[in-house]
């Protein structure tokens, strides 16, 4: 099977360095000899190689939405851009073809390191049994915990208005007027433990009313609204429905792979809907088909923001971690630590490092991808080494992912109690890599929470063991 598998990644790997060229060599043909060149079709092949190969044996992975990140954001992009000559935060010239090519040395190591430990961790003999253990439920929690929801819905709309539940320019107005505690508790906690506690309540088949149950799938769409949530946000959510619901009918990834595709490229007119505060304004909301808005729109900006992270530190200098502690102690209010960093995207508009003016002036809210925030901390040696880091990581889980849906033939309630878990994994880590690191890590632990705090209160618990093959 391992050699199998590794052939089948030898030949993806071969084909896309086919892709990779020919399509460097119509969409940037003056530039097709230079060191730039060389390193696009190293990461289109890196990544489209690595793409297919997860479609191919396993129903959801993480590396494939990695690889289908890292694609399009650093493969893709900068090739629609260089082909335009035209940049959303740069005035084209020979300084930022230097910035061009710094970016484009610094995410082909990032991704050479991540793939190398991604399979070699994937490639052996670690097998990763993983169970749930049911304690005794006691079903008057569903009681209780639908009290409590109801009361809390009462106190949303009576204090702060419905359409925070229906419209995300009241969602995003009262995050700014809200205390930051109670945004985690509302945002980041109670809107996804609904969905968990709706899904596990019907996957279990608990003996309680249907009009219960019925009441806990209202409060689940009330509180996860797509209109109202930011787009990362109700992909993890998708993602959790997804795994449960339908996977066990497919035999591949294709499906996740065609939802991503579609998924991004409407979430340019998605992240218009931050602007509508009634229904009668879904009407403005137009839909026009064009290149340009990969090249010339903040939605699909990570590319240049990484672009802004290598003039910062040649203007100035490393933040040596200042970014990602502020992410690791993201609870802390800023009342309580003063001088609490900011996201790294809002950092690099204030000190203007790019060369053009937004066109809204007051819109700071731009995107960090992960290898910004690293590079921007540690340089070319924290590259290194959190590639080798999350490779391992994302391997783990993709073995745990596939040793649950493909080893497990008889699907049981246990597994895809450990597919949610997985399946949470998935959808955030699409977020993490776009970024800000701060916003998605408070996200991440607080979706993770809210699961863990179903699975206590339907009395579950996961166990993950760790055992090795004896070779032969």
């Amino acid at each position: 099977m391992k050699d199998k598998n590794l052939n089948k990644l030898i030949n993806y790997f071969l084909f896309s360095i086919l892709i990779c060229t020919i399509l460097s060599t119509i969409l940037i043909e003056k530039y097709v000899f230079s060191e730039m060149n060389s390193y696009l079709i190293a990461i289109g092949s890196l990544t489209l190689s690595s793409m297919l190969f997860s479609v191919s044996v396993q129903k959801l992975s993480i590396n494939l939405i990695y690889s289908f990140f890292n694609f399009f954001f650093f493969y893709l992009i900068p090739l629609l851009q260089l082909n335009s000559s035209s940049f959303n935060y740069f005035i084209f010239g020979t300084d930022v073809i230097f910035l061009v090519e710094k970016s484009l040395m610094i995410i082909f190591y990032f991704n050479l390191f991540y793939y190398c430990n991604y399979y070699r961790k994937y490639f052996d003999n670690t097998i990763y049994s993983v169970r749930v253990v049911r304690n005794k439920l006691n079903i008057s929690i569903i009681k209780w915990y639908s009290l409590f929801i109801l009361i809390f819905t009462t106190y949303v709309v009576v204090f702060i208005g419905w359409q925070v539940f229906f419209f995300r320019s009241y969602f995003e107005e009262f995050l700014k007027r809200s205390s930051q505690i109670f945004i985690l508790v509302y945002a980041n906690y109670i809107s996804p433990l609904t969905v968990f506690i709706f899904v596990i309540a019907h996957k279990m088949k608990i003996r309680i009313a249907k009009k219960n149950l019925f009441f806990l799938l209202i409060i689940a769409i009330i509180y996860n609204s797509p209109i109202a949530k930011p787009r990362f946000y109700i992909f993890t959510i998708f993602m959790v429905i997804y795994s449960v619901f339908f996977m066990k009918r497919e035999r591949s990834g294709w499906i996740v792979l065609l939802y991503l595709a579609i998924g991004l490229f409407f979430s340019f007119y998605l992240s218009s809907l931050r602007y509508i505060d009634n229904i009668d304004d879904l009407s403005s909301v137009k839909l026009t088909i064009n290149t340009s808005i990969f090249v010339k729109t903040i939605h699909f900006d990570a590319f240049e923001v990484l672009m802004m992270s290598v003039k910062y530190v040649q203007t100035k200098d490393f933040l040596y971690g200042e970014n990602i502690l502020g992410a690791i102690l993201f609870f802390i209010p800023r009342v309580l630590w003063i001088t609490k960093p900011i996201t790294t995207g809002q950092l690099l508009l204030s000190k203007k490092i790019n060369t053009l003016s937004l066109e809204d002036e007051t819109f700071d809210n731009i995107s960090c991808p992960l290898v910004a925030e690293i590079y921007i901390s540690f340089g070319i040696i924290g590259i290194i080494l959190i590639a080798l880091l999350l490779g391992n990581m994302v391997a783990k889980f993709d073995l745990r992912f596939r040793q649950t849906t493909l080893f497990q033939k008889n699907q049981n309630t246990e597994s895809e109690m450990i597919m949610i878990f997985l399946a949470i994994s998935a959808g955030m880590i699409l977020f993490i890599l776009r970024g800000s690191l701060m916003t998605s890590i408070a996200y991440y632990v607080g979706i993770i929470s809210a699961y863990y705090t179903a699975l206590k209160l339907f009395g579950l618990k996961i166990i993950w063991n760790r055992n090795k093959k004896n070779s032969r």
